[in-house]
This record gives C-alpha cells, sequence and structure tokens, in this order.
C-alpha cells in the first residue's frame, strides 16, 4: 500500500531536519583540515571529524558507513522499537536480560531530583554521588536518551578530589 501524502511530507521533513544536523555538525566542527581534506570527505558522505578520526584513505572509505547515511537512513532504523532502545535504562535492562553485559545505571534525574534505581548503591542526591566518588566509585553521567556522547561526563576522583570529565 503507498504511503499517504501526511506521512510522505512528515518524513520529507524529518529528511531535510536530519539534513540540516549533518550542515550543522560540520560547521561547528572542532576539527580543522585542509578544504581539499574536507570537501573529498564531505563527496563521500563524511564530517571532517570523521575523515580525520576513522583516518580515511580512498581505499579504506567504504569499510564504514558514512556520516551522511547516518544521518539520512538510520534514525527511523528501528520503527516501533526505537524508543526501547533508544533509552538507555530501558536498553540496558532488555540486553542484560539476555546475559549481555550492560552499564549499571543507580539513578536518572527527573524534575530536578535524583530517583534511585540501584538497590546497592543508593544515588539519592548530589552529595550521594560525591561520596560514592570519594568513596572510589566512578561514574559516568549522561542523558537517559540520544547519543553521539552528547552531555556526557565522568565524574571520578583525582589526587584526592572529585574531577568532572
Amino acid at each position: 500500500m503507498p504511503e499517504s501524502l501526511p506521512a510522505r511530507v512528515l518524513t520529507f521533513g524529518r529528511t531535510l531536519r536530519n539534513l540540516q544536523r549533518f550542515v550543522r555538525s560540520e560547521f561547528h566542527s572542532p576539527v580543522s583540515a585542509p578544504v581539499g581534506r574536507r570537501l573529498w570527505a564531505l563527496s563521500r558522505g563524511f564530517l571532517t571529524e570523521s575523515c580525520v578520526r576513522y583516518r580515511l584513505r580512498p581505499e579504506t572509505v567504504d569499510e564504514y558507513v558514512s556520516d551522511l547515511e547516518r544521518y539520512l537512513r538510520t534514525p527511523r532504523i528501528n520503527g516501533p522499537f526505537a524508543e526501547a532502545l533508544n533509552n538507555k535504562i530501558v536498553f540496558s535492562r532488555i540486553v542484560a536480560s539476555y546475559g549481555v553485559t550492560a552499564p549499571e545505571y543507580y539513578a536518572f534525574i527527573e524534575d530536578g531530583a535524583f530517583r534511585p534505581i540501584n538497590t546497592e548503591l543508593r544515588i539519592r542526591s548530589v552529595d550521594d554521588l560525591l561520596d560514592a566518588v570519594e568513596g572510589g566509585h566512578w561514574f559516568v553521567v549522561k542523558p537517559w536518551s540520544g547519543g553521539s556522547g552528547v552531555r556526557v561526563m565522568a565524574v571520578t576522583q583525582e589526587h584526592g578530589r572529585v574531577a568532572v570529565d
């Protein structure tokens, strides 16, 4: 059955938004490279940052999924399961139920309040988090959804002091 016009318009709008994100990522790239290298990468669908990170060469470029493909084709790849797979807590519980090692989650923050979800190490506040770090634990703090390492920080102890990132 052909896709309805409203569904096609919605898909087109999402595609444009993802293309905009791709372009914005390139313009805000923290990586510098010669213009020729940037154009070579972009002409193959890669951001300059990925080109440098993967050390792309003509003979290795086909070994990677390009950033353009990632931005345009993969956002809807998981269909109705996307919400469960994008939610880090739900995803870790699903894969752990199959015996796959998954990160341990201790709490999430909702409306500015810590909500502990681990029965062994209860993190109810920033003070609890800092006490745990001072006790030798370390944590990765990140949003419950999303990806690409956005808004991720490590909280550890270094030289007797709590360190972030």
